[in-house]
């Protein structure tokens, strides 16, 4: 007996930015988006790229893993509503400043 196996597909919406200089010049800190960092020095770096209500769940994960020994930096979603997708930037396009500052 063979098995037809379904094919599902989840449809994620494009980003609204390619870079983060583009989502600056749109985005307020603090009310729409808020950037934690943490540079420990010759420590391995825990990244949330999309934490907060970006991808719920993360940022938590990343504290959990970074403890007080490692380097951490988390963009998180803070706006209120649920437009928070529109924050995303992929991550091969990832050049927000201070991330890749404490990542080099």
């Amino acid at each position: 007996m063979v098995l037809a196996q379904s094919e599902s597909r989840v449809t994620m919406p494009a980003d609204r930015y390619s870079t983060f200089s583009e989502l600056f010049r749109h985005e307020t800190a603090g009310s729409d988006y808020r950037i934690e960092a943490r540079h420990v020095i010759n420590s391995a770096l825990v990244m949330a790229p999309h934490g907060g209500r970006i991808e719920p769940g993360t940022s938590e994960l990343a504290r959990s893993v970074a403890q007080d020994d490692k380097s951490l930096y988390l963009f998180e979603g803070v706006r209120a509503g649920l437009r928070h997708h529109e924050l995303h930037v992929t991550s091969h396009l990832y050049d927000e400043p201070l991330a890749l500052e404490i990542a080099a």
